[in-house]
């Protein structure tokens, strides 16, 4: 496979060689200046017009069907990676999400215990006498 692959780019290479030198070669070799033939100076069909034209329709051709499946793979593993991307991203967001809401679960669970303990530190240690001395501060402190 890797073989294949390493005489593919070659082909390729020497393509897009191709595909510059030819129209070069074929511009270089058009002779005459402007306008020298006719003498009226307007522009023509030539054959070399012709021959470029074909050129042009050979090489694309042979580039579309040599980069279609490589080119189709690469973005097929793009659109992959992506959307990996994405869901290891989106389970990130899961996890941070349930991490708060356990920790906020725990903070409450935390604060009724402490709720629980001091009604019942409270409770034990307030006798019924402190609590109508309590009763009576706080008539006091309204009404006056």
């Amino acid at each position: 496979m890797k073989i294949f692959f390493n005489c593919r780019i070659w082909a390729i290479a020497l393509l897009c060689i191709v595909a510059v030198a030819m129209p070069m070669a074929a511009l270089a070799s058009g002779g005459g200046g402007h306008g020298a033939e006719g003498g009226g100076g307007g522009s023509h069909w030539a054959a070399t017009d012709t021959y470029k034209v074909m050129n042009f329709a050979v090489l694309a051709i042979a580039l579309f069907f040599l980069l279609k499946k490589p080119l189709t793979q690469a973005l097929n593993g793009r659109i992959e990676g992506i959307r990996e991307q994405l869901e290891e991203l989106e389970a990130k967001k899961n996890i941070e999400h349930e991490f708060m809401q356990a920790k906020e679960q725990l903070k409450r669970e935390i604060v009724d215990e402490a709720m629980a303990k001091a009604e019942a530190l409270i409770t034990g240690a307030i006798s019924a006498e402190d609590q109508n001395k309590l009763v009576d501060e706080y008539l006091q402190k309204v009404v006056a």
